[in-house]
């Protein structure tokens, strides 16, 4: 025997989530701008943040920490922030907008030349790389980052094992916050990987 049929239907969600995210500037720099908002909540669904700056979107429907941090800003430049939130209804709350200054570059000096460019065992697709860090002295080392640009070829090693892939690779100076930067570095290394410039932290 089969019951009776019922049906129901559930009120829809118009409330979106609160409170209003408020940001707060964690760091600034000449180049680079690291910020925070508070969280809002739902009542109903879990939320998802959109970053404004400056009036375009720099991340939309984003899941993660509130926070973020913008790099390769123009010096003595002011940004705008906005958050949006919105829940699974399309739900949103905005907040205010938080106008920020980059300050004009005063340091100089750039970082030291990274070192010791070496490479673990290689997996493909993956060479794992290592170097001694830079220092510089205005920025901690948490603020300064690695351009690594690469360019392969194949060739024999200078050992002489033939058929083994070797590169060129030019592992570009550490940038600080403030956008300095020097010479290049030179290393050779066995691998196999594409034409690419790659920013890494």
């Amino acid at each position: 025997m089969i019951s009776n049929t019922v049906s129901h239907t559930t009120p829809p969600d118009t409330t979106p989530p609160s409170p209003p995210p408020t940001i707060t500037v964690t760091s600034v720099a000449p180049t680079t701008i690291s910020i925070a908002w508070t969280q809002a909540v739902d009542d109903v669904s879990q939320v998802w943040t959109t970053l404004f700056v400056n009036g375009s979107a720099s991340f939309v429907d984003r899941l993660g920490p509130p926070n973020a941090t913008l790099f390769g800003l123009s010096p003595a430049t002011t940004f705008e922030f906005q958050v949006s939130v919105r829940d699974a209804y399309g739900n949103a709350v905005t907040g205010d907008v938080l106008a920020v200054a980059t300050p004009a570059v005063t340091d100089t000096q750039p970082p030291t030349a990274p070192a010791d460019v070496v490479a673990s065992h290689r997996h493909d697709p993956e060479l794992p790389l290592f170097w001694t860090q830079s220092t510089d002295d205005a920025d901690p080392q948490s603020a300064i980052r690695y351009e690594v640009c690469r360019t392969a070829s194949y060739r024999t090693t200078r050992s002489g094992r033939a058929g083994r892939p070797s590169i060129a690779c030019r592992w570009a100076q550490r940038r600080s916050s403030s956008g300095r930067s020097t010479r290049p570095a030179t290393c050779r290394w066995r691998a196999t990987v594409t034409s690419d410039c790659t920013e890494v932290a």
